[in-house]
């Protein structure tokens, strides 16, 4: 039984440990600014999106979506009113804004979460991937102590901040959701045979509507080599980044491959705010109290 009694202690203690997790109030920080910027780029076009003047009215939404799934906005009165839609962005906006100063920090993520799933689920067809990062990060902030730092929840707590401890596992499942991301992705491009043989950077350099956001050299995309050693490297490096980040003596060379990685494809793509959504969920990483316990990894 020893064997067995030593897994279930690692098991614990990487789970179950009580830490002082600042990070999660520069996550919270982070991931608010990034939602009011995304919000507000969407206010523009609230009433053709998310009223029945638009495209898509409340029936073409429920027959489009999962018969399963929630559409709260159906649940409102006068639910496709622009009236209604606009309360309803108006109270988001006001929580995200409470959310980046800390202000019940957890009640505004869990009412973030629930708006998000009103809006995304009104309107399927005009959300992404990106989007889904946005609500599972929200999801993930109504668990973290994501208002015990840096947040007006805190002024009242006289603890240092060292001493400010929570059970470690909702930063776990954190990270284990920015790992899933990486492995994901990388599944989905070994199904086809664009990335294998190394000319999928090819296609994606000659989408305009995507690709260019700023000057690259014209050498370089040009060059079939070099677009598939870049390809190929993309598949490495989407390898690479979950497993350094598992292993504390790895975790910043991880981190240092990650951070230009991403910065690079928001440099010459125009994916709007979805590599700085990743990098925020990156932060779940970085430690602060590299040997408190808990950090097993």
């Amino acid at each position: 039984h020893a064997p067995l009694q030593a897994v279930a202690d690692r098991w614990n203690l990487l789970f179950f440990a009580r830490r002082s997790m600042p990070i999660a109030g520069v996550i919270r920080i982070c991931y608010g600014t990034l939602l009011l910027i995304n919000m507000l780029c969407l206010a523009p076009y609230l009433e053709l999106w998310f009223t029945e003047a638009g495209p898509i009215p409340l029936a073409a939404a429920r027959a489009i979506l999962d018969p399963d799934a929630w559409i709260p906005f159906a649940w409102l009165p006068n639910s496709d009113s622009a009236l209604t839609v606009w309360l309803s962005f108006t109270v988001m906006l006001v929580q995200i804004v409470c959310l980046i100063a800390g202000f019940y920090a957890r009640f505004q993520a869990a009412s973030i979460f629930f708006w998000l799933v009103a809006f995304h689920h009104r309107n399927v067809l005009l959300f992404d991937g990106e989007d889904v990062l946005f609500r599972l990060l929200a999801f993930y902030l109504i668990w973290l102590p994501a208002g015990a730092y840096f947040a007006l929840d805190a002024l009242n707590d006289q603890r240092p901040v060292s001493e400010r401890r929570y059970p470690v596992w909702p930063l776990r499942l954190l990270q284990i959701q920015m790992t899933l991301v990486y492995l994901s992705t990388l599944g989905e491009k070994l199904r086809g045979t664009d990335w294998f043989d190394g000319t999928a950077l090819y296609y994606v350099s000659r989408l305009d509507d995507l690709f260019g956001r700023f000057p690259l050299p014209s050498a370089v995309l040009d060059c079939l080599t070099c677009l598939k050693v870049a390809s190929w490297s993309v598949l490495l490096v989407e390898f690479l980044i979950p497993c350094l980040l598992w292993n504390r003596r790895t975790r910043l060379l991880g981190l240092a491959l990650a951070v230009p990685f991403h910065l690079g494809i928001d440099y010459s793509m125009n994916l709007i705010l979805f590599q700085w959504i990743m990098l925020t969920g990156l932060l779940s990483f970085v430690d602060w109290n590299p040997r408190s316990p808990g950090n097993l990894t």
